[in-house]
């Protein structure tokens, strides 16, 4: 590390970072492929297949897969392997790009941070980092959302209130935070830290496709996409950088794309919400409307899904997007959260500048409805919960991974 008139710099350097994964034959180098896997595509179709290679040109290999296919052809990729959901009480490092990995403990020298989880220890730049969060406060996401540029912050848990330190870190340790605060160094307990900030170096981007990829342990990461190749997936979260994830290790894998934009990353530009008896809540991002994951349940087959990308309401609630990327097609997996236990009877409605395109009559024993519908020509999109015969009692209605997507 250099520090240039109080500035962390960085020599260039290619580091390539081997997330943590489980071995195989006793070598962690070798893993097994993808495997069967579920493709969405971004014309809303599905296709079932294997994946075993995505080469640098973006094109994907293996059976049952459509001729030619590529990887900006693909909304998502899904294993089907199962989420370890023990990641609630770790320490979270906050990757750049929105990225996290889970650790039991973390330490930083010079421009490297070395992150230990379950006795396995992994290091990478520390310009791959937005900061560390031991608990999660409204101010450190603020803090996150804007670092500063010549400082790095610890944020701090006084009997005041919460303190932003601002300075520049010198190290971290499993006792102690040090930072050097107004040409002092200073030694702040890891115990009174809620979260430490990297400062933003503003680095350049990686070109190319961007994917967001799931770990078995909740690990997600984001970046340009490289390939898959020899049972590994390999990507830039910047430039001059390299993360590797073992295939058997990855849960999904989230294409971005200016094909699709989901409606969890827009503002609506109008709200409307008036419950008639249940208890008012506000709409939710990527959460039910009782602040729970998103998920579905078919009563009849017993399978349950887990959504991280939705949108979270109740009756009555009306949701005004504008579709300001000429989609022609609204996507989304719509249905009542199973967290009423198969209670709530509502009806969904989609209106287009004021014209009803889709309404159905759900209740919380039916099965997850797939929708695609038509919206070519249309300025604004309203999804709408009205109550149904039960008044809006438990009429929690989910609206998973809606989404505007342009066909062609």
């Amino acid at each position: 590390m250099f520090d240039f008139f109080g500035v962390r710099m960085f020599a260039p350097l290619l580091l390539t970072f081997v997330l943590f994964g489980t071995s195989v034959a006793g070598n962690p180098c070798v893993a097994v492929q993808l495997g069967d896997v579920t493709l969405k595509m971004i014309d809303g179709s599905t296709v079932k297949g294997t994946l075993d290679k995505i080469d640098e040109k973006g094109l994907l290999s293996g059976q049952n897969l459509p001729a030619d296919c590529r990887i900006d052809q693909v909304a998502s990729v899904v294993t089907g392997r199962p989420l370890d959901k023990r990641s609630d009480s770790l320490i979270e490092v906050r990757l750049v790009g929105g990225g996290v990995v889970f650790a039991h403990n973390v330490s930083i020298s010079d421009d490297k941070i070395l992150v230990e989880r379950s006795g396995s220890e992994k290091e990478m730049l520390l310009e791959l980092v937005q900061g560390v969060v031991w608990r999660n406060t409204e101010k450190t996401d603020s803090q996150l959302q804007s670092r500063a540029t010549e400082n790095d912050a610890v944020m701090v848990a006084t009997d005041s209130g919460e303190r932003v330190v601002l300075g520049i870190l010198e190290g971290l340790d499993a006792t102690h935070v040090k930072i050097n605060f107004r040409g002092e160094s200073r030694k702040i307990a890891i115990s009174k830290v809620n979260a430490l900030v990297v400062a933003d170096l503003q680095l350049p981007a990686a070109k190319g496709v961007v994917v967001t990829v799931k770990q078995v342990d909740g690990t997600t990461v984001t970046g340009a996409l490289r390939d898959l190749v020899d049972g590994s997936l390999n990507l830039a979260p910047i430039a001059n950088s390299n993360i590797s994830i073992p295939a058997n290790e990855i849960v999904s894998i989230e294409v971005q794309s200016d094909r699709v934009v989901y409606l969890s990353d827009l503002d609506p530009v109008d709200v409307q919400q008036r419950p008639d008896f249940t208890v008012p809540r506000p709409w939710k991002r990527n959460k039910s409307i009782e602040g729970n994951p998103l998920t579905l349940m078919n009563r009849t087959t017993g399978e349950t899904t887990v959504y991280s990308n939705g949108l979270g309401t109740q009756a009555y609630t009306a949701l005004t997007f504008e579709n300001k990327g000429n989609f022609d097609r609204f996507q989304a997996t719509v249905g009542i959260d199973a967290e009423t236990m198969g209670h709530g009877d509502c009806e969904l409605v989609i209106q287009g500048d004021g014209i009803q395109l889709w309404s159905k009559r759900v209740r919380g024993s039916d099965a997850p409805e797939v929708l695609s519908v038509d919206i070519s020509g249309m300025k604004e999109i309203i999804l709408m919960v009205r109550a149904g015969e039960q008044f809006d009692l438990a009429d929690h209605a989910d609206w998973c991974e809606a989404r505007f997507v342009k066909s062609q």
